[in-house]
Parts: structure tokens; C-alpha cells; sequence
């Protein structure tokens, strides 16, 4: 793999009195790869990439960085909330595109059987402060759900958050 070397500074110590954060010395590291260091650690970034690719194919990594995403979630609520509303005024037409993309779907997957008792579901979701999901998601690339009385259910809002689009498959 051939690496761009120009603009780098040679050595970390060099890196650090310009205030870069990578560096190029042209010296394999103990693994072998020559290629950007960090000035900081004089780690390999192959190195790092492969540790983190090893980490991350664990439950335990993947766990990790699921409790990360969850912790920045809470930390970072209001300002997330914020840059959406600004976003949606500044794309109104888009906004407005994607909001009625979630019905136009709905309306599709509504059969006339079943449909009995979806309000009063939805009425009661309201009133108990839970969420009405659909069991089999009206948009998955293998499966397409039905909106009707059979395919939904009550869940907390964090629960149906977490479970998007995704649905347990029985054979």
C-alpha cells in the first residue's frame, strides 16, 4: 500500500512542535507497517485500525460501543434536538417530504381486515405513555409488515427505539 507522505513531518517529535497529530517516519513499526504514526503515542494507525476491527467484531466490544452511543444519547439530548429543529426549518419542503414518507407507507401497508381496535390500541398507547410498534416492520429490505391490529404492539418508547426497524425471525 503505498502511502502520501508529502506535508507530513518526519518524526514525532518534529509533529508535535508544528502541532500535527501524525506523522511519517518511513520506519516499519514491530507488526511491519509503514505508514502514519500518531505524535502522541507513536502508534501505527494499521495497528490501531486492526486492534479496533478485532474489538469491535466481540459482543463485548460491540456492547462497549453501544453503552458509548447510549451515554452521548442522554449527554447530548437538547443539542440534538436543537440542530434537528434547525435543520427542519431551514429544509421545509424535506421535512415535510419525510413526514409524510411515514404515512404514505402506513397507508400502503393498511389492509381492510384487522383494523378493528387499531385506534382504540393507539388511544391507549397514548394514555399509558408507551409507543405502538409494529411487530414485522412496515419498511425492511426482506419482509414488509401490515399495519393492522395482528401486527401491533405496546411498547416503552425507549424499547421501540431500540428495536427501528429490526424484528426476530421464527422458522
Amino acid at each position: 500500500m503505498e502511502v502520501q507522505v508529502d506535508g507530513y513531518p518526519k518524526s514525532a517529535k518534529e509533529a508535535r512542535e508544528q502541532g500535527a497529530k501524525q506523522y511519517f517516519s518511513g520506519k516499519p513499526c514491530p507488526a511491519g507497517h509503514v505508514g502514519l504514526r500518531y505524535a502522541s503515542t507513536q502508534s501505527c494507525l494499521q495497528c490501531l485500525r486492526q486492534h479496533q476491527d478485532k474489538f469491535l467484531s466481540t459482543e463485548v466490544g460491540r456492547a462497549s460501543i453501544r453503552a458509548s452511543q447510549e451515554r452521548y444519547y442522554h449527554a447530548n439530548k437538547e443539542a440534538r434536538h436543537e440542530n434537528v429543529r434547525r435543520w427542519r426549518k431551514s429544509n421545509p419542503e424535506r421535512a415535510r417530504w419525510l413526514a409524510g414518507s411515514t404515512k404514505r407507507l402506513r397507508k400502503r401497508a393498511t389492509t381492510k381486515y384487522g383494523q378493528k381496535g387499531v385506534k382504540e390500541l393507539y388511544e391507549m398507547a397514548r394514555k399509558l405513555g408507551l409507543s405502538v410498534d409494529h411487530i414485522v416492520p412496515l419498511n425492511h429490505p426482506r419482509v414488509c409488515g401490515l399495519h393492522n391490529i395482528y401486527n401491533l404492539q405496546l411498547l416503552p418508547l425507549e424499547e421501540n427505539m431500540k428495536k427501528r426497524n429490526h424484528f426476530e425471525e421464527e422458522y
